[in-house]
């Protein structure tokens, strides 16, 4: 049009088309890793002391850490395995282009998958039962999920609830693996996000 007229155009970095599943299925790959092993380790010794067989697990000649290393195993693998069925299907099937390392990919996921697992065995180590187990374990899942960033940014929300987030493990783990998903991030970058998260597992598991 006429001279000197100035248009303006808004380009995404890292997301240049502005993709949702772009943002969403890096995402999903933690959190839909964490539901079941939530739901696992926060059953695991509260079915021991329901059974009645938590004190002869006491008795036994296992130290605790051999103990805490049995309930933890299992529900580590399984989240690990569905961590890599939603990155295989966000690679192939929906084919949100990989930037970074998976191997970062994975540094995260089992950081991220002990302070789940941490966060688990502590519930299930203070219920009575499986069902008090269970209920606390759904109570925990949903804030974690709201809070996380994973449908509406952390920075939107209000002080006061963005302070209560750095206690969600699962906020950093998404902020990482976006990162390395889309810009390809650095290791350095990545250890100090993922700082909050590592606490965690470090504050749970014993």
């Amino acid at each position: 049009s006429g001279a000197g007229t100035v248009f303006e155009s808004i380009r995404y970095l890292y997301n240049p088309n502005n993709l949702t599943q772009w943002f969403i299925l890096p995402a999903l790959i933690m959190m839909l890793s964490m539901l079941q092993i939530m739901v696992l380790s926060a059953l695991s010794v509260a079915r021991e002391r329901e059974m009645g067989t938590f004190e002869q697990l006491l008795v036994t000649p296992f130290t605790t850490g051999e103990l805490l290393a049995s309930k933890a195993v299992v529900p580590i693998l399984i989240g690990i395995f569905q961590g890599t069925l939603i990155f295989l299907i966000s690679v192939f099937w929906f084919q949100v282009p990989l930037m970074g390392s998976i191997l970062k990919i994975y540094a995260v996921m089992a950081v991220f998958v002990l302070s789940i697992v941490g966060l688990g065995l502590a519930i299930s180590a203070y219920s009575k039962t499986m069902q008090q187990g269970l209920l606390i374990a759904f109570v925990t899942l949903v804030p974690m999920v709201l809070l996380s960033g994973l449908f509406t940014p952390v920075d939107n929300m209000p002080d006061w609830i963005q302070t209560i987030t750095w206690a969600d493990p699962l906020r950093f783990a998404l902020l990482s693996v976006r990162r390395i998903y889309l810009a390809d991030a650095s290791w350095l970058h990545i250890a100090q996000t993922m700082i909050p998260t590592a606490a965690v597992a470090a504050v749970t598991l014993p």
